[in-house]
């Protein structure tokens, strides 16, 4: 083979290497899709945007962290196509096919329960986003939701010496009485009898009875009206009052179905 023919040989194994390379580069993206990434600074001082093997077999000398984004970059909540949620800079969401919500976004949170999630047992509740509730173990509850109060509970009596038993010793602050509710087309007017000791009173509703409870309002007075609400919606109120060192069990009001329900 002549001096010519052997360089044109060199530059068309060079172009299929380069080719090669191109497509090898596209895939690992495509399969890294649901990786974490970070910010990667090549040897030249260039900040891009890959996962950290990929970061160090391409000669980067810095990996940032999973899910950081270059500096400079405005972020945002960013939701993957795995439902996880991470704050990162818009352009590195679109390239990992995520949804970007918006500059100064945050991932949404909301109550995550672990145990029984109606209540009829042992249980927790915290508030997480919905990918590390569910990396937890957790039932994530919906976005906004919050943790209902945990009822103080009544101290078990102690064994004397004499037959006259103790008698159980009643919470330290009652649950709110008397609770009424009227109902307004998009709204609820909610009432109660104050209870003695306490210093403050918290509403939640839910649609679901034991679960998913969001704030209505926290007040010291004994009524409160919850705004915004779906016209034709069976919703679950509960109230519950907030002393010095304790808080009362909730009271919560069940009904059926009509204009607005409580």
């Amino acid at each position: 083979m002549t001096r010519s023919h052997r360089a044109r040989g060199s530059s068309i194994g060079a172009l299929v290497f380069a080719v090669f390379a191109a497509g090898s580069l596209g895939a690992s993206r495509t399969a890294s899709a649901a990786t974490a990434v970070g910010a990667c600074t090549s040897k030249d001082g260039h900040c891009y945007s890959t996962d950290s093997t990929t970061c160090k077999l391409q000669g980067g000398i810095s990996y940032a962290g999973d899910w950081t984004s270059c500096p400079g970059l405005l972020t945002g909540a960013c939701k993957l196509p795995d439902g996880s949620c991470h704050v990162i800079d818009g352009k590195t969401c679109g390239q990992y096919g995520g949804s970007y919500m918006g500059d100064n976004t945050k991932c949404p949170t909301g109550a995550c329960v672990f145990g029984s999630l109606d209540r009829s047992g042992a249980y927790t509740c915290t508030i997480l986003d919905p990918a590390t509730c569910a990396a937890k173990g957790g039932q994530y509850t919906g976005d906004g939701t919050v943790c209902p109060p945990t009822p103080t509970p009544t101290p078990t009596p102690r064994p004397t010496m004499t037959p006259t038993p103790v008698p159980t010793a009643k919470p330290a602050l009652a649950a709110p009485t008397n609770v009424t509710v009227v109902k307004g087309a998009t709204s609820l007017a909610v009432s109660w009898t104050a209870s003695a000791g306490a210093t403050s009173y918290g509403v939640v509703y839910s649609k679901t009875s034991g679960s998913g409870y969001l704030a209505g309002c926290t007040t010291t007075a004994t009524t409160c009206t919850i705004m915004n609400l779906t016209p034709g919606t069976t919703y679950y109120v509960g109230v519950y009052a907030v002393g010095p060192s304790a808080t009362s069990a909730m009271t919560q009001i069940v009904t059926g179905t009509s204009k607005i329900l409580y």
